[in-house]
């Protein structure tokens, strides 16, 4: 146990509930990365999705992108923002 507390002292941990707050904010971080990543790619396959556009498709078009209309270049500047080129 002394093993531990040195390597998280080491860190500039002071304590154990420090070292996994600090954790669990990471893992939360990727989280989010990762659902804003799959609400992306889903604005891909909705876009280039066939059939009619209808009031399904636009209301979840906004909700991933908060635009009313839908076109590559709100597809593209939605992409970018996700991966962090905005």
């Amino acid at each position: 146990m002394t093993e531990i507390v040195a390597k998280l002292q080491a860190l500039g941990l002071n304590d154990l509930s420090t070292a996994i707050t600090k954790e669990r904010l990471e893992m939360m971080k990727v989280v989010v990365q990762r659902n804003e990543a799959m609400m992306a790619l889903d604005a891909v396959i909705l876009f280039h999705s066939g059939g009619p556009w209808n009031n399904s498709k636009i209301a979840k078009w906004k909700s991933i992108t908060g635009a009313g209309e839908a076109t590559s270049k709100i597809l593209c500047k939605h992409i970018r923002k996700v991966l962090g080129d905005a």
